[in-house]
């Protein structure tokens, strides 16, 4: 088997996680996994001890089990690590942890959106330049700073209900 290159930049990862997906359903005795940090498969059980695995955490869809998060105790050769765990043929993939920004591009200590209607969202980002109404400068949530600290989750869903209601209209 010959070892797996990434066009990925090195500094775009967590250098203490790796994500792993088992092949094959796991026979893991989970009422003790989260208590003994292990998977109870002697190679791989060998190979995270070897590479000082701190803790397992299962990851994704918590009813198939197969998806996992490896959190190792110190900085890691993370592309040395993905080829060992490749070479135990026990995994649909192994990868680094990337890390990624918002969908935007990364500004000064503020992530703006590269959404075509974002200028119009001023409760989001007032700059007191908003062509639809008076607007005031900073007079928003500083979304911005927000998505610098935190851009979302894929797996959480979020529903807006709005009945349209004008609280101060005469009718």
């Amino acid at each position: 088997m010959t070892d797996v290159t990434f066009s990925q930049a090195a500094e775009n990862t967590n250098k203490k996680r790796l994500i792993i997906k088992l092949k094959s359903k796991p026979s893991i005795d989970f009422k003790n996994f989260r208590v003994k940090q292990r998977f109870n498969h002697k190679e791989l059980d060998i190979i995270n001890k070897k590479n000082k695995v701190k803790s397992i955490n299962l990851s994704k869809n918590k009813k198939q089990r197969d998806t996992y998060i490896l959190n190792f105790e110190s900085n890691q050769d993370i592309n040395h690590l993905i080829n060992l765990y490749i070479k135990t043929n026990l995994f649909e993939y192994v990868e680094a942890d990337f890390i990624g920004f918002g969908g935007g591009k990364q500004m000064l200590l503020e992530t703006i959106p590269d959404n075509t209607y974002f200028s119009r969202q001023y409760g989001l980002y007032n700059n007191g330049v908003f062509s639809l109404s008076p607007a005031t400068n900073d007079e928003d949530i500083d979304m911005e700073l927000g998505w610098d600290i935190e851009q979302g989750d894929q797996s959480i869903i979020i529903a807006i209900l709005d009945e349209k209601k004008i609280l101060f209209q005469k009718n």
